[in-house]
């Protein structure tokens, strides 16, 4: 469940990542586990998570949740949006930061359900305004190639 909810910052200011409720068995190329987890609870997982951070495919339910690549483009998808929220926050990247907002808040509201992010993200294949003064940035256009490669 990789949200900016659970993201936590050092003292030092490192981050760590908290919350892996939702994950789940992988294995390297050797046979390694490198987390155990009850595979009964596997279906399940596609109702579990940060609702604004979730992949299409996990909105809609057609996810391979025992496919490896099919959970990892989940991850990317979720991380591109962590990504944009803290962009969204860089002085570098602004002359007046914008105020905190989380991903698809501006077009779809505070209180975001499910069946409008189905709509919004899934039918209409929406995501979250990248701002057009980027590409007049020297970072610019590799942060919305970054973007743009993490949501596909």
């Amino acid at each position: 469940d990789l949200s900016s909810f659970n993201v936590l910052v050092k003292a030092d200011g490192t981050c760590a990542l908290c919350d892996f409720g939702c994950s789940t068995i992988l294995r390297s190329s050797s046979g390694h586990c490198y987390r155990q987890n009850d595979t009964a609870n596997m279906e399940s997982h596609a109702q579990l998570g940060t609702l604004r951070y979730m992949s299409p495919e996990v909105l809609e339910g057609s996810v391979n949740l025992k496919n490896t690549w099919s959970l990892m483009q989940a991850d990317m998808y979720a991380l591109a949006l962590l990504l944009w929220e803290i962009w969204m926050r860089c002085s570098d990247l602004f002359k007046v930061v914008p105020k905190r907002m989380l991903p698809y808040e501006s077009e779809l509201g505070a209180n975001v359900t499910k069946e409008s992010l189905i709509l919004y993200v899934c039918h209409m294949e929406k995501r979250p305004v990248i701002p057009q003064h980027w590409e007049l940035l020297p970072q610019g256009p590799e942060l919305e190639e970054i973007l743009t490669d993490c949501w596909d």
